[in-house]
């Protein structure tokens, strides 16, 4: 707009000295027919004609260049709004992944918390039953032994190669005190008897390590049925 401002200021300029020039010629010595007139008028319609078209056609290609310019920051605008959007999808999606891999390494944290817990658990209570066995040994065996075969699922449960040996070891000896309480015609507390009689290798064979001690287990009761059939019929619970 001010391209165009300028020019028509410069046509005004020239027609305004245009005018007072013939104002201030001596026209009476001019000759001006009729014909020289409308020349004169004809030249003027067709240069403000001129003008006009000038004008339009610069007024166009000025419009053009503005459409232009606004086509380009749309899709400048356009170009950015969609990198942008990228962008962000590109980061929501990656937050996305790490929050899924930090939600699996929690689940697997509590789930080792979870096993640990029960391990801890078993471990325990195969301590309390251990404990409880070692206890009464002396005076009621054949309880010891029943508390001894728990403690023997709750390793194999565990899985435990080193307990399992342990309280296999611990069984043989409560079987070997009895051995010794029979032939030297001890009196014996039979408290559970009846409940270790039935403690063969089927109350052990779904853990997988049993197969590994069945040979061990298998001869251990069958010592300790070999001393509950020597026991004397009038000893009493």
């Amino acid at each position: 707009m001010k391209k165009q401002t300028i020019i028509l200021s410069w046509i005004a300029i020239a027609l305004s000295i245009t005018a007072c020039i013939i104002t201030f010629l001596d026209l009476d010595k001019a000759q001006i027919t009729d014909d020289s007139f409308i020349g004169v008028m004809a030249s003027f319609i067709g240069v403000i004609a001129t003008i006009l078209v000038g004008v339009q056609i610069f007024n166009s290609i000025e419009t053009r260049n503005s459409i232009n310019k606004l086509n380009e920051s749309f899709e400048k605008k356009i170009k950015e709004v969609e990198s942008n959007y990228h962008k962000r999808i590109g980061e929501i999606q990656t937050l996305n992944n790490q929050l899924q891999y930090d939600l699996t390494e929690l689940n697997k944290k509590l789930e080792q918390a979870k096993e640990e817990r029960i391990a801890n658990e078993k471990i325990t209570e195969y301590y309390i039953d251990r404990a409880r066995a070692i206890a009464f040994v002396s005076i009621q065996p054949f309880s010891s032994y029943v508390n001894l075969h728990k403690c023997l699922k709750d390793v194999l449960e565990m899985k435990n190669p080193k307990y399992i040996s342990s309280v296999l070891k611990s069984m043989s000896a409560v079987i070997s005190i009895l051995e010794r309480n029979v032939k030297y015609k001890k009196e014996i507390n039979l408290a559970h008897m009846n409940k270790s009689k039935k403690l063969d290798f089927n109350t052990i064979k779904e853990y997988p390590l049993s197969n590994l001690i069945k040979d061990e287990y298998t001869q251990c009761h069958e010592r300790l049925l070999k001393v509950i059939e020597s026991i004397q019929p009038n000893q009493h619970i």
